[in-house]
């Protein structure tokens, strides 16, 4: 056979055993081949057909068609070689270039077997005959105990809901002109009342001074005696009314009220004062009421503190006057507590007091001479800072009486000021003056 051109054999001389080195090929440079047709889904009109390049008549010499390489993003380098050896190396000889391979071609796609067709529809089966169950013996039976049916309950009927109770109409306002400030504090209602009770004993009937919104009258109401108010606030007197049918209620002012007309309407005597009198008119009203004594078996009032001691104190006291004085002949007099500013509404801004007045069983003097011992205590402390002896001798005519031997008889120095004189003295006084 003939050689084939540019193959002829040359014998290499003998060489060391060591790493083969593969002869480097010819750097040709590669044809830039085609673009891969992309990934994403395209229309076949829009695909470009890929170009192939005509086949070469076969024949000796002739040029191989060169194999389409896909596109490289990179050139890489080659790879290290191994460090080469000292020894001779040997004398290269060219290779002819390496054949390329043709491009693969595109086989066809798969098409997907075609599923197998649904097996014909099966005859209906008729179903077999059961076996008859077999007789079994027959056992007695325990009775079935039958479940208790209970009637259905009947519902009540619906009563009617109380309606709600109307909202209660505005307690008057406190008026000041008529000096009204209200208990409020059940603490010392309850005493009030608590006192009334030992006090009731000789009374017929209980007259209530200024109820006010009926603090107290509710519990002088149920204390089961006649009951009388007298309140100079209309307002308040028919709401009073209102409250307790059974309860009279006069609109007057106690100042000058009628003492007696409590006997004469209704025929009962004596009666009790209780009550909560005004700041700015207590000490009149109760000096009014004291004078009635034929009606009046005693008294539980509220004042203003300074003015409870002027009615309860005694000599050397402080408040001691002439209305202490003027008393303790037919009444006797004891401060029982104080009530603070808090237990009121609105709030007062003084101490109030609660006194009580029982009249005594053997008065000192006869209830006719009120008046005119009323005018002799009142010219006795006159003026407090001078004697009761300068204070006695003013208005009358000289040497009437000489009130200087008088004190000392009584066992009293004739320098002796008002306020040290006891009140049983000013008794012994007024009637030796010829009173």
């Amino acid at each position: 056979m003939g050689q084939k051109r540019g193959t002829q054999k040359t014998k290499s001389p003998a060489r060391k055993k060591g790493p083969v080195r593969k002869a480097k090929a010819p750097a040709t440079k590669p044809k830039r081949a085609p673009d891969k047709p992309s990934k994403l889904k395209t229309s076949k009109a829009m695909a470009p057909k890929a170009k192939t390049p005509k086949a070469a008549a076969p024949g000796r010499g002739a040029a191989r068609p060169k194999a389409l390489k896909p596109p490289t993003k990179k050139a890489t380098s080659p790879k290290a070689l191994p460090k080469k050896s000292k020894a001779a190396k040997p004398a290269k000889t060219p290779k002819p270039p390496a054949r390329r391979a043709a491009p693969p071609k595109a086989q066809p796609k798969k098409s997907k077997a075609a599923k197998p067709a649904k097996a014909a529809a099966r005859e209906p089966q008729t179903p077999k005959p059961k076996p008859a169950p077999r007789p079994q013996p027959k056992t007695a039976r325990a009775p079935v105990k039958q479940a208790k049916v209970t009637p259905p309950q009947m519902m009540p009927p619906k009563t009617p809901q109380p309606e709600p109770p109307k909202p209660k109409a505005p307690e008057p306002l406190p008026k000041k002109a008529l000096g009204q400030n209200f208990l409020v504090a059940e603490p010392y209602i309850q005493r009030i009342l608590d006192t009334t009770r030992f006090m009731t004993g000789a009374a017929q009937g209980i007259v209530e001074v200024g109820p006010g919104r009926g603090a107290l009258t509710a519990g002088l109401v149920a204390s089961g005696k006649p009951y009388w108010g007298i309140e100079l606030d209309d307002h308040l007197a028919a709401a009073i009314s209102s409250r307790f049918p059974n309860a009279r209620v006069t609109v007057a002012d106690a100042r000058t009220f009628d003492w007696c007309s409590l006997s004469r309407v209704t025929g009962l005597v004596p009666w009790l004062l209780v009550g909560n009198l005004p700041y700015n008119v207590g000490t009149e009203i109760l000096h009014a009421a004291l004078y009635r004594r034929e009606v009046l078996c005693g008294a539980l009032v509220m004042l203003q503190l300074e003015v409870a001691q002027k009615f309860c104190s005694g000599a050397h006291v402080e408040g001691y006057g002439p209305y202490a004085a003027w008393a303790d002949p037919w009444w006797e007099r004891r401060l029982l507590f104080q009530v603070p500013p808090g237990a009121f509404r609105p709030q007062p801004q003084v101490t109030s007091a609660v006194c009580a007045f029982s009249a005594r069983s053997v008065p000192r003097l006869p209830s006719a001479r009120m008046e005119a011992y009323w005018a002799f205590v009142q010219r006795a402390f006159r003026q407090r800072r001078k004697t009761l002896v300068s204070n006695l001798t003013v208005g009358e005519p000289k040497g009437k009486t000489d009130w200087g031997s008088t004190l000392e008889r009584l066992g009293l120095l004739p320098t002796a000021r008002p306020d040290e004189v006891p009140p049983e003295r000013y008794v012994d006084l007024f009637v030796r003056s010829g009173g």
